[in-house]
């Protein structure tokens, strides 16, 4: 039985913690002083800090020049072990809290001057690629009551931090349900903190599929019964991919090619395949 004296977090997941932290005292600064601090740049310095910090190795890659304004910016996340032998693709949407502490404004925006909503798109993108989809929301909350004290590791060490808020994640299908309202009281009933994404369960370790595999447990979670899903090493747990899809290969290779031209050459083969998506993030276990 894990108790409080032996419950161990991650590395990964206290990488993920601290990130949102900084998110959530950004944006409470920016707020105080007056300076916007939105969409873009908290997206542009949390994928900046992650590739600096995060105990692995990061490959980001970006399709566009930002468009949030006009379309929403979709990215593609991969979640990728040691090895490459396995990973866990997802799609991913950032909103912003607003500066009075009440709503993402920006979930049912059109994109352009078309009738599709931007969470439209994000769920039709995922589904042709059979990924799933979630909404990163970046808050700060001055009533910090109105923090759902919902992960349970921090509850087993009595450390309450509305901070880990800071970045918080819901799937896109509860974000739909939950419109036209765009409340923060709405949609925290159905988010998590960031952190709470790598949860080990104070196991401290990643397991037979590594990172995608605490993925796949943590989005399976059965929170009435507030365990994890029994992990078998010999058998794949659902969402979990052998190797890794062609759209991560193609950007993997990008990445690396140093003529920029060649490099535009492929991106721009890559935004012709994969409509939809503006950039692709590959969070690589560290090899031991």
């Amino acid at each position: 039985m894990i108790t409080a004296m032996s419950y161990v977090f991650t590395a990964q997941q206290l990488c993920l913690q601290a990130l949102a932290k900084t998110i959530w005292e950004r944006r409470g600064l920016a707020k105080r002083i007056g300076l916007p601090y939105g969409e873009e740049t908290v997206t542009e310095t949390f994928l900046l800090d992650l590739a600096t910090t995060y105990p692995g190795a990061v490959t980001i890659v970006p399709f566009t020049k930002w468009l949030e304004g006009k379309s929403g910016s979709d990215w593609a996340w991969s979640f990728v072990s040691a090895d490459g032998s396995y990973s866990y693709p997802m799609m991913m949407q950032a909103k912003v809290l607003d500066d009075a502490d009440q709503e993402y404004n920006e979930i049912k925006r059109t994109i352009g001057k078309t009738t599709m909503r931007q969470i439209d798109r994000l769920l039709d993108v995922a589904r042709k690629l059979g990924f799933p989809a979630y909404y990163a929301f970046y808050n700060h909350i001055t009533n910090v009551a109105r923090v759902p004290d919902n992960c349970n590791s921090l509850q087993l060490l009595g450390v309450p931090m509305p901070e880990s808020w800071g970045v918080s994640i819901a799937a896109a299908e509860h974000v739909l349900s939950g419109l036209p309202d765009q409340s923060f009281d709405r949609h925290r009933a159905h988010s998590m903190p960031l952190h709470c994404l790598l949860c080990s369960f104070g196991t401290g370790t990643v397991g037979p599929f590594g990172t995608p595999g605490i993925v796949a447990r943590r989005l399976r979670l059965d929170e009435r019964a507030g365990h994890f899903p029994v992990e078998s090493p010999d058998r794949l747990p659902p969402g979990v991919q052998r190797g890794t899809n062609r759209l991560f290969d193609l950007a993997y290779e990008a990445a690396g090619i140093v003529d920029p031209d060649h490099r535009g050459s492929l991106i721009a083969r890559l935004k012709e395949i994969y409509p939809g998506i503006d950039g692709v993030v590959i969070v690589r276990d560290r090899k031991n």
